[in-house]
């Protein structure tokens, strides 16, 4: 997420995948800033999702973070927590495949890897009809 530093103000959401740089606006319609006006979906209250806690240990940094691991269809596990950035820590596919993981995280001593250029030059996310 890109913010202005003089107003705080969001600029663009971008992220990288393969080396191709994509980005949505802020105010983009896909975009929800309000909070829902309804009550949470009987399926996704606490007492009807298939989770459990678990740990995680983070390896850039060997922290370990509490977890909830959320199982889906075959073999597939989302690993979620609150101690990160985000949120997202691990995920698997239906084969039982790591299809990505948390490599390292904090608030400090990162860097960019999508330059200004890049930003200002994406490839803008269709919205959805």
């Amino acid at each position: 997420m890109w913010i202005d530093k003089d107003t705080g103000e969001k600029v663009k959401y971008v992220i990288k995948v393969n080396g191709q740089v994509y980005c949505i606006e802020p105010t983009s319609p896909s975009i929800d800033t309000e909070p829902p006006k309804t009550e949470t979906p009987d399926e996704y209250k606490p007492e009807n999702t298939n989770f459990e806690l678990g740990t995680y240990t983070v390896p850039g940094n060997g922290k370990t973070i509490t977890v909830a691991i959320f199982r889906g269809a075959g073999k597939a596990e989302t690993w979620v927590s609150s101690e990160v950035p985000f949120g997202l820590v691990k995920m698997i596919n239906e084969k039982g495949e790591e299809t990505m993981h948390l490599e390292d995280f904090g608030l400090s001593g990162a860097h960019r890897d999508i330059t200004a250029e890049e930003r200002d030059n994406c490839t803008p996310l269709p919205s959805p009809v």
